[in-house]
């Protein structure tokens, strides 16, 4: 940044929480997340996992799909949901489903007789302080409002071409300003962990991969085909690996980031629209939780259930997320809650609400030391919470066919937050 520009950094307080979701899906027979084609087969994306067990540790590769491959369905949806909207705020290329986003503003500069781009974008080639062009984005694209971007844009040809005749100071400081490029970094607001087996699964041998061989004849077009001499097969084999097991990610999201600039810390947006925006946020993620996501799906649509989602919403100045759903389930949530209470132990001014989401189809069958997950919470949790954090811990239990009710719960504790009020 060029030291003759200046700006004012605003102390603002957090009124909107963080909210952290550990979510385990099982997933059967599923081509989500494919990688390098070799000859006819095209291998699932798999990665390396250390597991311990029996004490000793041990390195193995499994399937699992890319964070990449949820950011690009969560923004997706973004986009998606927010065409539905009475006045869209995108930009054009990710009203398309582009999210290249404006990372190169020069690239722009030399489509503007190839697209008809908004106004707001042409404008942005004019606008010289960084703040000033990340406000301007911020307001117009909800996508990279919520998914962040970078811009880094060397300056522009003419400008880098225009030297001084002249060796006064004033003509070489002009010409210093006019060959400086732009760099301007928004990180994103929202996390995606990669998506990998449950270290349940693993240890009783319930996740693998195997290749499925597909073949169809065409006898009549492949008769033709050696009647008129052409060499190449008119349908070959060809084969797919494919993964069934029980999948685990993570899921993060500074509500508070939203329509603010990261260079002032101010906020851009009127509270209207930050909340109409980080609401539109957890309804995409509802919809990539549902099954919106990965790609094959043409022919090898996955069997999903969604099993059990751990929710954290955290009201203060630290953020919390849920310890790694991986885990064994137990200790997956066992740990998360333990956790919880250390940081409100450790950080007097922190509240925690804790939803904890079981398929109901599920709920008889997944236990925590020998009890049902709702037991467990009731009479281990909610009953036993020491006196000095009982005030600020919540831990609720849902149990319905449909993680939308965790979803709607959620929204409702962040429209409290807006209002500044607390859920008695």
């Amino acid at each position: 940044m060029s030291q003759q520009k200046t700006y004012s950094y605003e102390n603002r307080k957090r009124n909107y929480p963080f909210i952290s979701m550990g979510i385990r899906i099982i997933a059967n027979v599923e081509a989500l997340n494919m990688v390098e084609t070799a000859g006819n087969l095209s291998r699932h994306r798999t990665v390396p996992i250390v597991v311990f067990s029996d004490g000793n540790y041990s390195l193995k590769w499994y399937p699992a799909l890319s964070g990449e491959t949820l950011t690009h369905a969560f923004q997706l949806a973004l986009s998606n949901l927010e065409k539905t909207s009475n006045n869209p705020k995108l930009c054009y290329f990710c009203n398309i489903g582009e999210f290249i986003k404006h990372t190169a503003l020069d690239f722009y500069q030399k489509i503007l007789n190839n697209v008809n781009l908004p106004e707001w974008e042409k404008n942005l080639l004019n606008i010289k302080s960084e703040w000033d062009v990340e406000n301007e984005i911020i307001n117009n694209c909800v996508v990279e409002d919520l998914g962040g971007f970078v811009i880094a844009t060397a300056a522009r040809e003419e400008q880098k071409s225009k030297r001084g005749k002249k060796k006064g100071e004033e003509e070489e400081q002009e010409t210093e300003e006019q060959r400086t490029g732009i760099s301007i970094r928004r990180t994103s607001a929202f996390q995606f962990s990669y998506v990998v087996p449950t270290l349940d699964a693993i240890l009783s041998g319930s996740t693998t991969t195997d290749v499925q061989m597909q073949v169809r004849m065409a006898s009549v077009g492949q008769s033709l085909a050696n009647a008129v001499n052409y060499d190449n097969p008119i349908q070959a084999p060809f084969n797919k690996e494919i993964s069934s097991t029980t999948y685990s990610f993570i899921f993060n999201f500074d509500a508070d980031k939203i329509c603010v600039n990261s260079y002032t810390n101010s906020e851009v947006c009127k509270k209207e629209e930050k909340l109409r925006r980080i609401t539109l946020a957890l309804n995409a993620i509802k919809l990539v939780i549902d099954g919106n996501f990965g790609a094959s799906k043409s022919r090898y649509t996955p069997f999903l259930e969604r099993e059990l989602i751990v929710a954290a919403v955290t009201k203060g100045d630290v953020l919390f997320t849920v310890s790694s759903p991986s885990m064994r389930l137990n200790d997956f949530i066992e740990e998360t809650i333990e956790r919880a209470k250390s940081y409100l132990k450790e950080f007097n001014e922190l509240k925690i609400l804790l939803y904890i989401w079981v398929n109901k189809g599920k709920a008889s069958e997944l236990k925590i030391n020998g009890k049902t997950i709702n037991d467990y919470i009731n009479n281990e949790i909610n009953k036993k919470l020491e006196e000095n954090i009982k005030e600020r811990f919540k831990v609720e239990y849902i149990e319905s066919y449909t993680h939308a009710d965790l979803i709607d719960k959620i929204i409702n504790e962040v429209k409290q937050s807006a209002n500044g009020q607390e859920k008695k």
